[in-house]
């Protein structure tokens, strides 16, 4: 080989003195597999597979909602002028929360349209003044009655402000424009999907941040329930009390939990996992020669994934840079 392999030898929590460990299935010693040539093209480093990184984080992505909370409807047709409030602010019942003007209905269009033809074809047919005027009076007054009035939308009561998914400026009566949500309702729900779901119980510890910008706030908290779904396909969710001093209603959040990684399992850096064709494999260094060797993976924390099958602890696996 030309490019020589550099030793890099990564062990994040020291393996003597844990006792026995269970290994995976596979040892690196039981066959030679296909090392294809891009394996030897790049610079490469070394790594080893080693019984546990720690304790260790992972990072999901969620969203503020609130179990209670009041829909403030339109009461018609409308395009919202302006939101009086800050998403995530408190007010109080009766307090002025919307400023909007009417829009005219497709009926009133469609009746002023008929006007129009009707004043065009009183002077297209010659018809005596008086008929015209009064056609053409007629037709001023239905215009008129489409001018924008504008209106406002109070709060029926005091709580949290949000919008809700499908807030724009068109309002449609019956259609909810501002929710106001009970402030010790508040939640995140944040998707687990079946990947990452190993290793995240109700009870684990975790980190709530708004995912706007650094210098948010942090909220410490639990999960709460795990929502199993009916499709195992889907996602679970899990729901996560916040007291709303950190984060506001409808709010993207960055959420950190911590996990435990088990001692006797088996992890190593993901980047030394390759995925080609739907399997996953990594490549074992020999005394003698390259070997890759198939693996199945579990759960990813810290930059690392937990080997369910593959090489044996203490392994030497090469990684490319």
């Amino acid at each position: 080989m030309a490019a020589k392999v550099a030793a890099v030898f990564v062990a994040l929590l020291a393996v003597s003195g844990c006792g026995s460990v269970d290994q995976p299935r596979w040892s690196s010693t039981d066959a030679t597999r296909d090392v294809a040539p891009q394996d030897f093209a790049s610079p490469r480093s070394t790594v080893l597979v080693v019984a546990s990184p720690g304790d260790a984080a992972v990072e999901f992505n969620g969203r503020v909602r609130a179990r209670s909370f009041t829909e403030v409807v339109a009461p018609n047709d409308g395009v919202l002028v302006d939101l009086v409030f800050d998403r995530g602010s408190f007010v109080e019942a009766g307090q002025v929360l919307v400023e909007a003007e009417t829009v005219p209905s497709e009926a009133e269009l469609l009746a002023v349209e008929i006007l129009q033809l009707e004043a065009e074809l009183a002077i297209a047919e010659g018809r005596p003044n008086e008929e015209v005027d009064a056609a053409q009076q007629e037709l001023e007054a239905a215009r008129a009655a489409l001018a924008p009035v504008p209106f406002t939308i109070e709060a029926p009561v005091a709580g949290m402000l949000g919008l809700p998914d499908s807030s724009g400026r068109d309002l449609v009566a019956g259609e909810p424009v501002v929710l106001i949500a009970d402030p010790t309702s508040l939640v995140v729900e944040v998707p687990l999907d079946a990947e990452r779901r190993s290793g995240i119980d109700v009870g684990a510890r975790v980190t709530v941040a708004a995912a706007s910008g650094a210098d948010s706030q942090v909220e410490s908290s639990v999960i709460e329930r795990i929502i199993e779904p009916d499709d195992p396909s889907d996602p679970a969710i899990a729901s996560i009390p916040v007291t709303g001093d950190a984060v506001s209603l409808g709010e993207a959040v960055e959420v950190i939990a911590e996990i435990s990684t088990t001692p006797d399992g088996a992890w190593l850096p993901a980047s030394a996992v390759t995925r080609r064709n739907g399997a996953s494999s990594v490549l074992v260094s020999g005394e003698t020669r390259l070997e890759r060797v198939p693996v199945v993976v579990g759960r990813r924390a810290g930059g690392y994934v937990e080997l369910l099958e593959g090489p044996a602890l203490g392994s030497t696996i090469v990684v490319p840079l």
